[in-house]
C-alpha cells in the first residue's frame, strides 16, 4: 500500500473511532478525552492534554501535571495575530518561526511540548491541543502532525458547538424571563387599573355618607353600589387567580365526550342567549371521538366563547356552535363559535388574547387569555378570523384521544 493511501487509510479508522465517540460522548468534555485517548494510542506522546473554555465553565482532559503549561501555552495563543487565528494550524516546536509567535514558541519549549493546536471559535482562541514528544523519540512524522490537526478541528468543533448552543439556551432563558417580567408589568397595570375604578365609586359614597346618613334612598343606594363594586372586584381577583394558577402537567389528560359536553354548556346557555334575542345554534358531527381535555375545562372554554358571542351581537343576530374531526392525520377535533356580531379590526384580533386587553368597557380582559392557556395546557390551539362587519370566528383545535383497535393497538378514531 502506497503511503498516502496507508495514512487515508489510518485517518479513515481514526475517524471511525471519533465518530464512536463523539455518539457516546453526551459532553465536549467526555468527547475531548475520547479524542486523548484516540491520539494516545495512534501517535504514543509521552503525555497529551487539552484545556477548552467555555461560557459554562473551563474543562480540561489529558495528563494532569502538565495543566499549568496548558494554560500558559494558550494565553500566549490568545494574543496571537488574527490573521492566525483565522485560518488556525497545528504548530509544531521545530517549524514555528516569526516574531509573533515567539512567546508561544517560547511556551512550548518551556513545557516540552512538540505539538500545538489552537481550538478556535469564531475569532478568539478559546482552548489548546498540546502532545509532548513520542514516547519512542523518533519524532513526529508530517503525517502524524496532520492527523494530529483534524483531531484537534474535531474537537473544535463539538466544544464550539455546544459552546454555541449554551450561548442560544441562555438567550432563550433571558428572553423568556423578560418576556414574563413583562407580562407581569401588564397584569399588575391593567389589575390596577381595574380595581381602582370600583374604589373611586366606593370612596365617593363613603366620603358622601355623613352628611346624607339620614337619606334613606342614598342609604339604599350606597349598599347596593358598595356591594356591587365588591363582588366586581372578588370576580377580577377570581379570573385573575385561575389565569395565573400554576400550569398543569402536560399527562395525564382528561378525556371528554365532546358531543355530550357541547350539548351541556349549549343547554345551560339558551336561555341567556334567548333572553338577550340571540339564536344559538349546535351542530357536532355523527361519531364524534373523544378529546383529551377535562370536561369542567373544556366547558369553561366553550361558556366563554359563546357568552363573548352573545355580548358581541348585542341584541340581535345568531351565535353558532359547531364540532367536527379535522382533516388531518395528527388525530384533532376542532369547534368553531361563530357570531353575527360587528367583528374585530385586525389590530384588535391580533391582540384580543392578551392579559387585560378588551374592548368593552365592562370585561375584564381576562377571559380569552384563560382560554388561550387552557388550551395550551391540553396541547391545543386557539385562532380568530374576523373581518369589521362580518362577525367573528374562534376556532379551537384539540387533540384526540386514542382508542384500541381490533389488533390492541393504540389508533385514533376515525368513525
Amino acid at each position: 500500500m502506497k503511503p498516502r493511501r496507508r495514512f487515508e487509510a489510518r485517518h479513515a479508522e481514526l475517524a471511525y473511532t471519533l465518530d464512536r465517540a463523539l455518539t457516546d460522548a453526551p459532553t465536549a468534555h467526555d468527547f475531548g478525552r475520547a479524542a486523548i485517548d484516540v491520539l494516545r494510542l495512534a501517535l504514543r506522546p509521552s503525555y497529551a492534554g487539552l484545556v477548552y473554555r467555555m461560557e459554562s465553565g473551563e474543562f480540561r482532559c489529558g495528563d494532569a501535571a502538565i495543566g499549568a503549561d496548558l494554560h500558559a501555552v494558550l494565553e500566549s495563543l490568545s494574543r496571537a495575530p488574527l490573521s492566525f487565528i483565522a485560518r488556525p494550524h497545528i504548530l509544531h516546536r521545530s517549524e514555528v518561526s516569526g516574531s509573533a509567535l515567539s512567546e508561544v514558541v517560547m511556551r512550548m519549549a518551556a513545557a516540552a511540548f512538540e505539538i500545538c493546536y489552537p481550538l478556535t471559535l469564531g475569532s478568539e482562541v478559546r482552548g489548546v491541543l498540546a502532545l509532548g514528544p513520542r514516547q519512542d523519540r523518533t519524532g513526529y512524522t508530517t503525517e502524524d502532525v496532520e492527523l494530529c490537526a483534524r483531531v484537534g478541528a474535531r474537537i473544535a468543533a463539538v466544544a464550539g458547538q455546544q459552546s454555541l448552543q449554551f450561548e442560544v439556551d441562555r438567550l432563550r432563558s433571558v428572553a423568556s424571563r423578560q418576556e414574563r417580567l413583562a407580562a407581569v408589568g401588564q397584569m399588575a397595570a391593567g389589575l390596577a387599573h381595574e380595581i381602582r375604578n370600583p374604589l373611586v365609586s366606593i370612596r365617593t359614597f363613603t366620603q358622601l355618607l355623613p352628611e346624607r346618613y339620614g337619606d334613606e334612598e342614598f342609604r339604599s343606594g350606597f349598599l347596593d353600589l358598595t356591594l356591587a363594586e365588591i363582588d366586581r372586584i372578588s370576580a377580577l381577583v377570581g379570573e385573575l387567580l385561575n389565569f395565573a394558577r400554576p400550569a398543569s402537567e402536560p399527562e395525564p389528560y382528561g378525556v371528554v365526550d365532546v358531543s355530550e359536553c357541547l350539548e351541556r354548556t349549549c343547554a345551560l346557555l339558551r336561555n341567556q342567549a334567548r333572553s338577550a334575542g340571540i339564536a344559538l345554534d349546535l351542530e357536532v358531527e355523527v361519531g364524534l371521538p373523544p378529546a383529551l381535555i377535562e370536561e369542567d375545562r373544556l366547558r369553561q372554554v366553550v361558556l366563554n366563547l359563546v357568552v363573548n358571542g352573545i355580548q358581541a351581537c348585542s341584541g340581535r343576530g345568531r351565535v353558532s356552535v359547531s364540532a367536527s374531526r379535522c382533516d388531518s392525520d395528527r388525530g384533532l377535533v376542532r369547534i368553531d363559535v361563530r357570531d353575527d356580531g360587528p367583528g374585530m379590526a385586525s389590530e384588535v384580533a391580533a391582540r384580543i388574547f392578551e392579559p387585560f386587553f378588551t374592548t368593552r368597557s365592562e370585561g375584564t380582559g381576562l377571559g380569552l387569555a384563560l382560554v388561550k392557556r387552557i388550551l395550551e395546557e391540553h396541547g391545543g390551539t386557539i385562532a380568530v378570523t374576523t373581518h369589521p362587519g362580518a362577525g367573528a370566528c374562534f376556532s379551537i383545535e384539540l387533540p384526540l384521544a386514542a382508542v384500541t383497535d381490533s389488533a390492541g393497538r393504540d389508533a385514533y378514531a376515525h368513525g
